[in-house]
């Protein structure tokens, strides 16, 4: 799991993250001596801070990002071993994944690999044989979104807008409509 970080991306972020912050605290240092001189002055003395707090900041950003990597790649490392345990699904099971996978590609931001269930079905294992993760809340949205416009007839069965103009006419009308039940609710 550690290996993920010592990829050539990584290497060269490690390297650009430690020149940043010794070039940082070495622009600090010289705006202290700066300071500190005759011609000196409270802006000098300003810099002088600011430049190791941005040292820290690429620090924790730094810090951050390799934490958000490894749990990323644990993730990943998780759901490759589930995997196995659902590659002895029927075919009628790969059947009904496959069409939760065409309505998947239907969606605006393409298929939601944050959910294990579609992820497993369209893989061709059985959607219900792993445990369903909660949705994101971007696919969750595109798919609230995609059924109101089915719910109205402002789609085709096979995804397409049925006319473009009454489909974001629909979607002007909803918007009005919830900002009206804002109003009435404030």
């Amino acid at each position: 799991m550690r290996s993920e970080l010592l990829r050539p991306r990584w290497i060269l972020l490690h390297v650009v993250t430690v020149v940043i912050m010794l070039v940082s605290l070495r622009l600090g240092w010289w705006q202290w001596e700066r300071s500190q001189s005759v011609g000196g002055d409270g802006q000098n003395l300003g810099y002088a801070a600011l430049w190791p707090a941005m040292a820290a900041f690429v620090g924790y950003v730094w810090w951050r990002w390799t934490r958000l990597e490894l749990e990323q790649a644990a993730e990943r490392d998780r759901s490759a071993a589930a995997e196995p345990e659902n590659a002895t699904a029927s075919v009628d099971s790969t059947m009904s994944g496959a069409s939760q996978a065409d309505d998947d590609a239907a969606l605006p931001g393409g298929p939601s690999a944050s959910t294990p269930a579609r992820a497993v079905g369209a893989a061709g294992a059985s959607p219900s044989a792993a445990a369903p993760a909660p949705e994101s809340a971007r696919a969750a949205a595109a798919r609230r979104q995609l059924d109101r416009l089915r719910a109205r007839g402002a789609m085709e069965r096979d995804g397409t807008p049925a006319d473009e103009l009454s489909q974001y006419n629909g979607y002007l009308a909803e918007l009005s409509d919830s900002d009206a039940e804002r109003a009435r609710q404030a």
